[in-house]
């Protein structure tokens, strides 16, 4: 019997790389839909800026995990599009990244409008939305900050649940698995801290 196949874009980021690595623990294919060759995997090309490489992408997967890479310019806006290339590939299992706060987002934010179109898709879809990575402050984008000994963030008193991405990808997997939850999923940590106990830790 074939192998379980799920195709991972961002499979060398903070929750792809995670997701990789969790999925084939549990002896599924995983299709690393990257730009550019990783070492040691098992690739697919997928480019954001090329939409010919999208369907073959996703097509033979029975799930796919889908992160929008928000540094690449135009690929928010074109995330509709490659959900609904991944269905168009046939795909019966959709897993997004989302955020937290993309419930309190306006109508037209590119977060919720890929939220929306996934829904409207007609496949088995779940939606993760996480709070705040606990990875930023040590491989993300408080990293520098971090390393410098010095953490300046507009954060007063405020309290947050960060989450480790491995957390993330736990989720993940679970969604992607062909009996798992659909829908929103919010994914916190176990604890509301503040930033000043995060320095501390």
């Amino acid at each position: 019997m074939p192998a379980y196949t799920v195709t991972v874009t961002g499979a060398t980021g903070k929750t792809g790389r995670h997701v990789a690595r969790q999925a084939t623990a549990r002896g599924w294919r995983v299709r690393a839909a990257v730009r550019a060759r990783p070492p040691d995997a098992d690739w697919v090309r997928l480019d954001w800026d090329d939409e010919d490489s999208w369907a073959s992408a996703f097509s033979g997967s029975q799930a796919a995990y889908i992160v929008i890479p928000f540094n690449h310019p135009g690929a928010p806006e074109k995330a509709p599009r490659l959900l609904e290339a991944g269905a168009a590939a046939g795909v019966p299992r959709i897993v997004l990244l989302s955020t937290l706060d993309a419930e309190h987002a306006p109508p037209d934010d590119p977060v919720r409008v890929a939220e929306l179109a996934l829904e409207r898709l007609g496949v088995s879809w779940a939606i993760l939305r996480p709070t705040w990575f606990l990875d930023n402050f040590t491989t993300g984008s408080f990293a520098a900050m971090t390393a410098a000994g010095e953490l300046r963030l507009p954060a007063r008193d405020a309290r947050i649940p960060f989450v480790d991405c491995r957390d993330v990808a736990a989720v993940a997997i679970t969604a992607l698995a062909p009996d798992g939850p659909a829908g929103y999923l919010p994914i916190t940590g176990p604890e509301p801290l503040s930033h000043d106990q995060v320095v501390a830790a």
